[in-house]
């Protein structure tokens, strides 16, 4: 009996042993190093610890995880034709990209980056959906069709006839949220019919818009170049000059004629005769001649 006891007793410690070390490693687990955003999980040294990702890098943009390395930087280009980079790449975040206009994120591209949008008038195609940010260009070979499921249908607001596409007017439509806006040098017309999409057109002659992702119905006048400033100050600035030569130029024709003309009396000095017939007092006959005549 006391064997049976003896070994029953030292089953129920082997079994609370179990018992106490599965907790304590469940309580391990849920205290185990987690890492918050710009880190990552570093255990190369024996035991854990937060590293920092590299900055321009590498990122991480997870909070409270055990991720083991950083997330790689999209390689992006600072003299890209296609895209602008609005945010660059730091140990929280990836870099941040905006296609130019005609252009668009492809998934499908290694980094993700702007691939042209695709002209559908080119090969003959008429455009069902218009290019986004986000997406290419959808063509269909017949005005007001609309892409599904990669088939092109007729939709209800369409028929087969050459008023499905011009129906702007017809069909007015609220601005839809997530569609793209217009770009630099563009205006806002409307909104396209069938896809919803907006219409843009280019800015006519003189006119500017620097503003992008916008839907400003009318452009800007453009700012004054830097030729039509140094114009707008070349040419006063000419003319004041001129006028100045002319002034100069009068000023020496009226000095040469008065000085004619004192050379010409002091080479032929006014007689006696002439000083008495003066209805003056006294006057100056000549350079040295003072008649009075008061005695006359």
């Amino acid at each position: 009996m006391m064997n049976k006891a003896s070994f029953t007793s030292k089953a129920m410690q082997a079994l609370l042993i179990d018992i106490l070390l599965v907790q304590w490693s469940s309580c391990e687990s849920n205290y185990s190093l987690h890492c918050s955003e710009g880190q990552f999980l570093n255990q190369s040294q024996g035991k854990e610890i937060c590293s920092d990702c590299k900055e321009g890098k590498s990122y991480m943009d997870e909070i409270n995880h055990r991720i083991t390395s950083c997330k790689i930087c999209t390689k992006a280009d600072m003299n890209s034709p296609y895209y602008n980079i609005d945010t660059p790449c730091n140990k929280f975040k990836d870099v941040k990209i905006t296609c130019r206009l005609n252009f668009f994120r492809d998934p499908h591209l290694s980094d993700n980056l702007c691939k042209l949008c695709t002209n559908c008038t080119e090969s003959g195609m008429f455009f069902a959906e218009f290019c986004t940010e986000d997406e290419d260009s959808k063509c269909c070979p017949d005005e007001g069709m609309r892409k599904r499921n990669e088939s092109c249908i007729y939709t209800d607001r369409a028929s087969k006839s050459k008023d499905a596409i011009n129906c702007l007017d017809k069909y007015p439509k609220d601005i839809p949220t997530g569609l793209r806006a217009c770009s630099k040098g563009e205006y806002f017309v409307g909104n396209h019919c069938i896809s919803g999409d907006v219409i843009c057109q280019p800015c006519p002659p003189e006119k500017c818009m620097d503003r992008s992702k916008h839907l400003n119905r009318e452009c800007d006048k453009c700012p004054p170049k830097d030729d039509d400033r140094i114009i707008s100050i070349a040419v006063p600035s000419v003319a004041v000059f001129l006028i100045v030569i002319l002034v100069i130029v009068a000023f020496c024709k009226w000095d040469k004629l008065r000085c004619k003309k004192e050379q010409a009396r002091e080479q032929n000095p006014p007689s006696i005769q002439d000083c008495l017939d003066s209805k003056s007092h006294l006057m100056s006959c000549g350079k040295d001649t003072i008649v009075d005549l008061s005695h006359a």
